[in-house]
């Protein structure tokens, strides 16, 4: 013991004006006690009385006894051994020598002396002696204070809203199969660790019990119709420091409930003695209304539980000695006490594609929030590699049977811990759309989150035969995870992913620092992993990623169904920060393509004021210029993404537009090379004075520009009646064919 760090402790706690020092400090073979008196300044009618109405003295006697490995263990405060214990925040012990043991912080000690010191220690126990004296230490309005079980070693798993649930009921009790721990050779360990497991009967559960061993039986009791004494409320506030049978009883009786428990009994005694070489733990529930709300909770049903040790057979009750615990009672895994600890709402159900590193990260995450998805689709297996960043591992090092499994099975069932385990989809996109149209609309999810970071599923799910599937929040990382990227598709898909991300390629253009970390992937930055398999893996480790995740999660956990489209960039800095960006992208003009069966066009709002801000620059003639953009063969869409105003040596008259040549080779090349060739041109677009109608020579101009071009390249004109867009279909290249001579 550090005796400086005592006398320092002392002189502390000392110092409140309230509190003195009585007598020298004493040996005993747990450390050294130190007495102390607080005077209360009672008032003169409590002072001539010797006491307050709820049996508080003027002064007061409060012992700290510090232990012999102080200060690294904190002292016991300790009250007379009889003050009374029908206050809240009392512990349900008492000290080795059998003084009241009172709650003055709720908070661990040592780590309230550390932020606040022994005067503040000093100030707390006179507030809360105060208060005991007045009969507030529990008010009104802040609920019911549920009885202390701190220092107990026995807990029982159970969802408490369940429980409370038969307290409505009227047949006044039930029956629930529990699982416990046992130690090694199959017996029950000392002390109880256990969960509720469903409903049963007393025999089924004891015959489960006989069968297979860490298998219990549980009695869960309340007041109800033909029990005289239920029917009230308990506003007597006791510690539960039931010990053995006798005092259970004794308890039930000022509950209002022995009646009932009593008359459940020889039930359970016929029932174990079908089963008399069981040796079983026996759970006790009782349900006790309280005058209001439980603290932190709406319900005012208490529930008192104790564990006895060992079933008697045919007579569960009959020894008062048996030995009784209470029991601490913790929530299961279940969606209220996840919300409650994580402070979340309860989102709309949404579908995961993709559960490797990301999205097993992001499923993970939302699962602690009791927001786990509904349907989790991939249609690959989980490989050694994976351990590296995915969410789940193997279970020891160098055994990978149950690591080599599906991706979407392995991670459904560790969500399943969590709560209802997600529909697991071992097919790829497809296939998940397949499951989502099989479902009731009323059912499907609100959203389908790609993880993939798969070019060809983001642009599959862009075709217009999806437009039918709920939204797609796009996730995806770039340049080693210095970039993530979360897209949100509108609520009738417009804008889809392929606009988004177009959009996303458009800013990247324009900025050459982020540009940079988006198309300057290095191919030196991808490894390959196993031979012949074409495994790749972008290199990064899983801190960096889960940094993303986390946003990532928490952008998409914002959402509500019908919110409108964005985009969020998250750029890694290197100070360890991160700039999140967020861009609101209204709906995208589309026009279908003359010329190119199924093929559309698809242009942000930002582009088309780019047009009419040149066509209100000359409103008397036509005229146009190039658009760039990104194309996609899967989903048959052209997206404009910029336009290039046309060069100086353009002309424009009132019935036509012929672009000029001067520079416009040098500023598309830098356009295409800014973005690694992601971004190119896509052909060209110009006004007309009246109706957007394509003439003739339009047309033969489309013909012109799209021959021999090795992507899809369109003519837009812009009218005061709306947009067309044309091009030709594009024709095979001739064969190459070598004569018998071997000429060409």
């Amino acid at each position: 013991m550090d005796l400086h760090a005592v006398a320092f402790a002392v002189r502390q706690f000392a110092a409140h004006p309230g509190v003195s020092l009585l007598g020298e400090p004493q040996q005993t073979p747990r450390g050294l006690d130190v007495m102390f008196q607080f005077d209360l300044e009672f008032g003169t009618r409590w002072s001539a009385k010797g006491e307050s109405p709820t049996g508080v003295r003027p002064l007061e006697e409060v012992r700290l006894g510090f232990p012999d490995d102080f200060p690294a263990s904190p002292p016991e405060i300790s009250l007379r051994s009889d003050f009374s214990r029908e206050h809240p925040h009392i512990q349900p012990y008492l000290s080795l020598d059998g003084r009241v043991v009172p709650c003055v912080i709720d908070a661990p000690m040592m780590e309230f002396l550390a932020a606040s010191g022994f005067s503040q220690l000093a100030a707390q126990t006179m507030l809360w002696l105060t208060r005991a004296a007045e009969g507030t230490l529990m008010s009104g309005a802040s609920g019911w204070e549920a009885a202390r079980r701190d220092g107990v070693d026995d807990f029982l798993l159970l969802n408490e809203e369940v429980i409370r649930a038969n307290a409505g009921r009227t047949d006044g009790h039930v029956y629930y199969e529990t699982s416990f721990r046992t130690s090694d050779d199959g017996k029950p360990r000392k002390d109880f660790l256990g969960a509720l497991i469903r409903r049963s009967t007393a025999r089924e559960a004891l015959k489960a019990a006989s069968q297979r061993s860490g298998i219990g039986l549980a009695l869960i009791v309340w007041g109800g119709a033909g029990n005289s004494q239920a029917d009230h409320s308990f506003d007597q506030y006791l510690p539960d420091d039931v010990q053995n049978v006798g005092e259970l009883l004794q308890r039930a009786e000022l509950f209002g409930l022995k009646e009932r428990l009593t008359k459940v009994l020889p039930h359970l005694d016929v029932s174990s003695k079908v089963y008399r070489k069981l040796s079983v733990p026996l759970v006790v529930l009782l349900l006790v209304r309280r005058p209001r709300p439980l603290i932190g909770s709406d319900s005012a049903i208490e529930i008192f539980g104790y564990v006895l040790p060992q079933l008697r057979t045919g007579g569960a009750f009959d020894n008062a000695s048996d030995v009784v615990r209470p029991l601490g009672l913790r929530g299961s895994v279940e969606p209220g006490v996840l919300r409650r600890m994580s402070g979340a709402r309860e989102m709309a159900p949404w579908a995961l594609l993709g559960a490797g590193s990301l999205g097993s990260k992001v499923a993970l995450h939302l699962a602690r929030e009791a927001n786990p998805p509904c349907i989790v689709a991939d249609p690959a297996m989980l490989s050694p590699h994976n351990a590296a960043r995915h969410s789940l591992y193997p279970e020891r090092a160098g055994e990978f049977s149950g690591w080599l499994q599906g991706k979407a099975n392995a991670l459904s069932g560790v969500l399943g811990a969590f709560g209802n385990r997600p529909r697991a989809v071992t097919g790829d996109h497809r296939q998940l759309v397949s499951e989502i149209r099989g479902m009731k609309v009323s059912e499907r999810p609100a959203w389908v989150v790609n993880t993939t970071a798969s070019l060809h599923v983001r642009e599959s799910l862009s075709r217009t035969e999806y437009d039918d599937i709920p939204p797609v929040v796009d996730m995806t990382l770039f340049g080693r995870a210095a970039v993530g990227y979360v897209a949100i598709e509108g609520p009738a898909k417009n804008p889809n992913s392929l606009e988004l991300v177009a959009e996303l390629y458009h800013i990247a253009s324009t900025d050459r620092s982020f540009g940079t970390l988006l198309f300057g992937e290095s191919p030196a930055s991808r490894v390959v992993l196993g031979q012949g398999c074409g495994s790749f893996t972008t290199i990064m480790s899983d801190a960096r990623l889960s940094v993303q995740a986390a946003v990532m999660t928490e952008t998409f956990g914002s959402l509500r169904p019908g919110d409108g489209s964005s985009i969020r960039i998250i750029l890694k800095t290197e100070s360890l920060g991160l700039d999140i960006r967020h861009i609101e992208v209204s709906p995208f003009v589309r026009v279908p393509v003359e010329g190119l069966e199924g093929w559309s066009v698809s242009m942000p709002e930002r582009v088309v004021t780019k047009m009419k801000s040149d066509m209100g620059s000359h409103p008397n003639t036509e005229t146009g210029g190039v658009i760039i953009g990104y194309t996609s063969l899967i989903a048959r869409r052209i997206v404009i993404t910029d336009i290039v105003c046309a060069p100086p040596d353009s002309k424009r008259t009132a019935s036509s537009f012929i672009l000029g040549t001067s520079g416009l080779e040098d500023r598309l090349s830098k356009i295409e090379a800014e973005s690694s060739g992601v971004l190119r041109r896509l052909g060209t677009w110009h006004s007309h004075l009246g109706a957007a109608e394509p003439s003739a020579i339009d047309r033969k101009s489309a013909e012109l520009v799209a021959d021999g071009a090795s992507g899809p390249m369109v003519l837009l004109v812009k009218g005061n009646d709306g947009f067309r867009a044309i091009s030709q279909p594009p024709k095979l290249p001739a064969p190459y064919r070598t004569d018998p001579d071997g000429d060409q």
